[in-house]
């Protein structure tokens, strides 16, 4: 099993584990993005909320109290690698969506702490990575250490980037439901990944040579 696999997965358990109760009596809400076809799930005791930045889709506050949970989903446009051969997967998610793309994320975070950081890990149909980080967020009371779980997943043209975050006193209480809101989301399938760039190599197919009856002129193809 992949690491992305393992990791929501442990994730899905620990919900059942902390909060049962809460999700056996919710029901769920399907929300489909009209621009991408992002598809995702959520109990409906969750808020929307508006969203902060352009790009982000989907902003939800989860029913924490004090704790202040909350997830959301954004994507940008990326058409660098739509044409790259699926074997270099890999490569492009460590050139393009590693620890430098971290770094840019995190340029608009204060205080912030990488605890977690690994490559392979991104969700739906996508390739990506996974950071676990600490910082500080600015409330109108007052500043608080928050904690916050996020992954990138490049698929087709867009780059989406999931955050669940709460307050780092209470963040193990909903770890389990933000990895439960991450692996709900899919991607409209858009391609057949294993086709991406593989051409065949027509070059270096064998000639077909046509010979007139007289023998006089041949034609190559």
């Amino acid at each position: 099993m992949s690491f992305r696999l393992s990791l929501l997965a442990a994730l899905i358990s620990a919900a059942c584990f902390i909060g049962g109760s809460q999700s056996a009596q919710a029901n769920y809400f399907v929300w489909t993005d009209p621009d991408t076809g992002m598809t995702l799930s959520y109990p409906d005791t969750w808020m929307r909320i508006n969203n902060q930045k352009p790009g982000d889709k989907l902003s939800v506050a989860l029913p924490s109290g004090d704790d202040k949970a909350t997830c959301k989903v954004h994507v940008q446009e990326d058409k660098r690698f739509l044409y790259f051969p699926g074997r270099y997967h890999d490569a492009v998610q460590k050139v393009a969506y590693s620890t430098d793309f971290w770094s840019d994320i995190f340029a608009s975070y204060s205080n912030v702490k990488v605890h977690r950081y690994l490559d392979g890990a991104g969700f739906g149909r996508g390739l990506g990575s996974y950071a676990l980080i600490t910082y500080d967020e600015k409330f109108p009371e007052t500043e608080q250490a928050m904690a916050g779980i996020m992954l990138v997943s490049l698929y087709h043209d867009d780059a989406y980037v999931a955050t669940c975050s709460a307050k780092a006193a209470g963040f193990d209480r909903w770890r389990g439901y933000f990895g439960s809101f991450i692996s709900s989301i899919e991607f409209k399938k858009v391609h057949h990944e294993l086709f991406i760039g593989e051409y065949r190599d027509f070059l270096n197919d064998i000639n077909l040579i046509f010979t007139r009856e007289d023998g006089l002129e041949s034609t190559r193809y």
